[in-house]
């Protein structure tokens, strides 16, 4: 019985913080992740556009264009 008003208490809790629009601010530890993989897809394209250059084989080419795409879709 205790365990499933722990539940319930738990559920209501979290539909009240969805129901605000209310933004808490980021921990540095989840801004530091997001500055981290912000710099590393920065990082990212010119490499691939290097091995793009660089290579002759079909199946490496496609691979390569897709996650240069990939990169500058999730950069914006």
């Amino acid at each position: 019985m205790i365990a499933l008003i722990h539940t319930i208490e738990a559920l209501t809790t979290y539909l009240k913080t969805i129901n605000t629009n209310k933004h808490e601010p980021l921990h540095i530890g989840e801004a530091m992740g997001c500055w981290l993989y912000f710099t590393t897809l920065t990082e990212e394209i010119p490499a691939v556009e290097t091995s793009l250059h660089t290579t002759t084989d079909k199946t490496l080419l496609e691979l390569a264009h897709e996650s240069k795409l990939l990169a500058l879709t999730q950069r914006r």
